[in-house]
């Protein structure tokens, strides 16, 4: 089934439950009546048919979209150009690859370290180093002499290859993890002492850094957070040697659950695409909706031009129906507006409805003032038959004509504002480029 049929297929099925039109909106009938008068339920269908066609494409791209993410983020590509395996940054990695010999596989785990620093790369960036270290140990402290926040012990700095191992001079003070134990801190304060035990490809140093720790009111949160990470560090501590981590289950005769924190992209894209597709299905009928805007400015500014040469037929001496057909006739197969609301009251007429009526309707069908004030004057004359209707029609098209001239005038100074930001953008874009050679002149 093609996905026009099974769009169609979606519209009769939804068009009979939407009975309060949430989908299919009754603004967007009004508005295909006003657009294709003769063909308004034809190019309705077609209209929505369109929007679900969309809608359905939208979806199928979201959907794909978030599969292949799904399975990327999932994937990894270990392997580049069939034999080569990029280095890690920081430490190692062990990858699992499959040895293809011909008539043999053998399955084997790779291991791929970091690339060494020379001596001269190490001495050359140790100070720096031992800066950023510092910097970093302080975390969200301000200074070595007011520490309230625990300590951060990282084992890497980037942009260096050095490993870091904390000792603390007393862990009565500070955890292994860095984190200072508060009802052992007197109130004025105390010095204490960590080290920083550094290493890299043999290389072995110890840097102390002294820190005043101060003590800090805890909330009851923090205190349980305190007290989650104190047994954490103890069941760390108790299983150094073994393969696994047992992480505590009851703490203070509270019973903890663990879950995995996973990323939940693909899921994201996919509601993003939904969204997206939404949005846009209602956005057509806001576009659809515009048009008439452009269908209004059409009739307006073809209204001097339609007084001008119906005055003319009728200062020629033909009666007012015959000029109105002859119109419609000229304009032939021209797509305007103004040309189908004329072609519409001439068959009208000729299908038996009367002349005022049809001259009324064809006002109100183009929805404009002007048009129905028009549309008045016909009907007077032809029920009158006053003498006076040329000279209105020439007084009526020069007001028109000042109508338009105002209108011209006024959507040109609209569009001399909407230009100046883009005016304004470029003028900058030229000082950058002026200005840009003169600084790197100095």
């Amino acid at each position: 089934m093609r996905i026009e049929e099974f769009a169609r297929y979606l519209y009769s099925a939804i068009k009979n439950l939407d009975k309060r039109h949430l989908l299919f909106r009754e603004q967007v009938k009004k508005d295909m009546i006003l657009l294709h008068p003769g063909e308004w339920k034809k190019e309705t269908e077609r209209f929505q048919v369109k929007k679900i066609q969309m809608l359905i494409l939208v979806l199928a791209a979201g959907v794909l979209l978030s599969v292949l993410l799904f399975i990327s983020e999932r994937t990894d590509t270990v392997l580049k150009k069939g034999a080569v395996i990029d280095r890690p940054k920081e430490g190692k990695v062990t990858y699992t690859l499959e040895a293809d010999m011909g008539e043999e596989k053998q399955e084997l785990a790779v291991e791929v370290g970091e690339r060494i620093w020379t001596k001269e790369e190490v001495e050359e960036c140790f100070e720096a180093f031992l800066e950023k270290m510092e910097k970093e140990l302080l975390a969200d402290n301000k200074s070595k002499e007011h520490v309230t926040e625990p300590l951060r012990f990282m084992t890497k700095v980037q942009g260096y290859p050095f490993t870091v191992a904390w000792e603390c001079d007393d862990y009565s003070l500070i955890q292994s993890d860095g984190k200072p134990v508060y009802e052992n801190i007197p109130e004025d304060g105390i010095w204490t002492t960590v080290y920083a035990k550094i290493t890299y490809d043999g290389m072995e140093r110890s840097h102390p850094v002294t820190v005043c720790l101060t003590p800090k009111v805890l909330s009851p949160l923090e205190k349980q957070e305190e007290v989650l990470r104190q047994h954490l560090a103890l069941s760390d501590d108790a299983s150094k040697y073994d393969e696994t981590l047992p992480l505590p289950i009851m703490v203070d005769g509270t019973e903890i659950t663990w879950k995995e924190t996973r990323e939940y992209t693909f899921l994201y894209v996919l509601l993003a695409g939904i969204g997206i597709a939404i949005c846009l299905f209602f956005i057509k009928d806001k576009d659809l909706h515009d048009e008439i805007a452009g269908r209004e400015r059409e009739l307006v500014d073809a209204y001097p031009g339609f007084l001008s040469k119906l005055t003319v037929y009728l200062v020629a001496g033909m009666p007012v129906r015959s000029a109105f057909k002859k119109m419609a006739m000229d304009m032939g197969r021209q797509k305007s507006f103004l040309a189908l609301e004329m072609k519409i009251a001439v068959r009208e007429m000729e299908s038996g409805i009367p002349e005022l009526e049809a001259y009324r309707r064809f006002g109100n069908r183009c929805q404009n003032s002007r048009y129905m004030k028009f549309a008045t004057l016909l009907t007077q004359n032809v029920k009158a038959g006053s003498s006076g209707l040329k000279q209105l029609l020439k007084q009526e098209a020069r007001l028109a004509l000042e109508e338009q001239k105002n209108d011209a005038r006024k959507r040109g100074e609209e569009l001399s504002s909407k230009l100046l930001v883009p005016m304004m953008m470029q003028l900058f874009i030229v000082m950058v480029m002026i200005m840009i050679p003169v600084f790197l002149s100095f």
